[in-house]
């Protein structure tokens, strides 16, 4: 059975903790990463800016070098593919980019993406990734990020299932907060 979206990002959190910094794409996603313990976090969610997280937090990891974590959706990774296509390869970089892939729009109104055509190890490639991981379990999505040396740029697409958190709750910070802590641990 697929893994949920909670559960992929309870585990990402787990594994990396205050060693990463996290990209969290728009909408439940984002929201859903904030139901765990971030206090300790340098966190940027990227509220209001479906399919952009990608942009920022590889620009991010270009700058800091730091271990940067991008969270984002099958849609909004779709959705940008001509600027994640102009993502250099650079081994200066810590990259990590994850798909939580449901195969829909479920932050905005539960249309369907065309995810399950898409080979994602074939774009990897051509997207000059240094690595591919293809994961739909727990036990397989914990072993991939507790072993691998993220040197460079890596992509890890994790099937999960579309089930939703009755009751989700809106961030009860605003943005403004969000950006103070992000400076903070810059």
């Amino acid at each position: 059975m697929e893994l949920s979206r909670f559960q992929a990002l309870q585990q990402v959190q787990s594994v990396f903790g205050d060693k990463a910094t996290f990209f969290v794409t728009t909408g439940k996603m984002s929201r859903e990463f904030l139901l765990n313990n971030i206090s300790n976090l340098c966190l940027f969610p990227c509220v209001g800016g479906m399919g952009h997280v990608s942009s920022i937090a590889y620009s991010y990891a270009l700058l800091s070098r730091k271990l940067t974590l991008c969270l984002d959706g099958d849609g909004s990774f779709l959705m940008h593919l001509g600027a994640i296509s102009s993502f250099d390869k650079n081994d200066d970089l810590k990259f990590v980019h994850v798909i939580l892939d449901n195969q829909i729009h479920q932050s905005v109104g539960g249309g369907r993406t065309n995810s399950g055509k898409i080979d994602f190890k074939s774009l990897a490639k051509a997207f000059s990734y240094d690595s591919f991981f293809a994961v739909d379990t727990i036990e397989a999505f914990s072993n991939i990020l507790s072993s691998s040396n993220w040197q460079g740029k890596h992509l890890v697409h994790v099937r999960i299932n579309d089930s939703e958190i009755a009751d989700l709750p809106r961030p009860k910070s605003k943005l403004i907060d969000f950006l103070h802590n992000f400076e903070v641990n810059w």
